[in-house]
């Protein structure tokens, strides 16, 4: 068998388990906001996937070189984490898990244009109409829920949500040359996941965070889809 055949085999079986931990993410995540905040929430799950990642990536400590990198890990943090992740848990708590993950998915879009806008990627005509395209079917979606009676609040969140993960993704392909892909994506993970939990459990309520079998569930699996999410992000640059 081939190596080439191995490497097509391979790339399915990650972009079959990315789809997969992405798709379960929405639903364990609106679930899980029936236990604990909605802050605290993301925290754990993605402080979780961080320390997993650190632990694989140890190997190669002397890539980190965190005086000279420490920066990119933060700014990364901010965007693709805390930003992405904080609007993405507290907004769904006021849409449907569907409609708010078919909002956020604005992102590929943004991310074209960005891309064109900021990394010299070419803007030809067919790509421009896929942009186009993929903003109207969004802004369809968002003014049927405005009339639907879904929360303009919800909508906002998801559109920011989409828009800071579109510039995260940004920003880590500007800084690939600098940070090594591995260590970028556990750093941002981690120093994001540190960031909301001190602030979620700073800000929760005692009487509403339930270590019930819901968040004891829902926790574990949807950390995966968090390192999963930071990982094609990173090593996609």
């Amino acid at each position: 068998m081939s190596d080439s055949s191995l490497s097509r085999k391979r790339t399915v079986v990650y972009l079959t388990f990315l789809i997969l931990m992405w798709g379960i993410n929405w639903p364990l995540s609106k679930y899980a906001l029936e236990f604990t905040p909605p802050l605290l929430f993301a925290g754990l799950r993605t402080l979780i996937g961080g320390a997993l990642l650190i632990l694989i990536a140890l190997p190669r400590w002397r890539k980190l070189r965190l005086r000279e990198t420490w920066l990119y890990y933060a700014v990364s943090a901010v965007l693709s984490i805390v930003c992405y992740y904080g609007f993405q848990t507290v907004g769904l708590q006021y849409m449907p898990a569907g409609l708010f993950s078919a909002i956020v998915f604005l992102q590929p879009v943004l991310l074209g244009l960005f891309a064109w806008l900021w990394l010299g990627e070419s803007m030809h005509f067919r790509k421009m109409l896929g942009l186009l395209l993929g903003f109207a079917g969004v802004a369809a979606m968002s003014i049927g829920g405005v009339e639907g009676g879904i929360s303009l609040l919800g909508i906002a969140l998801a559109l920011a949500s989409a828009l800071s993960w579109a510039l995260g993704t940004v920003y880590i392909k500007r800084q690939s040359a600098k940070v090594d892909s591995l260590w970028m994506t556990a750093m941002q993970i981690t120093i994001g996941g540190g960031v909301m939990t001190a602030y979620g459990y700073r800000r929760s309520r005692t009487g509403r965070t339930s270590a019930g079998p819901g968040l004891s569930s829902s926790i574990p699996c949807s950390s995966p889809s968090s390192l999963s999410r930071s990982a094609g992000l990173s090593t996609s640059s």
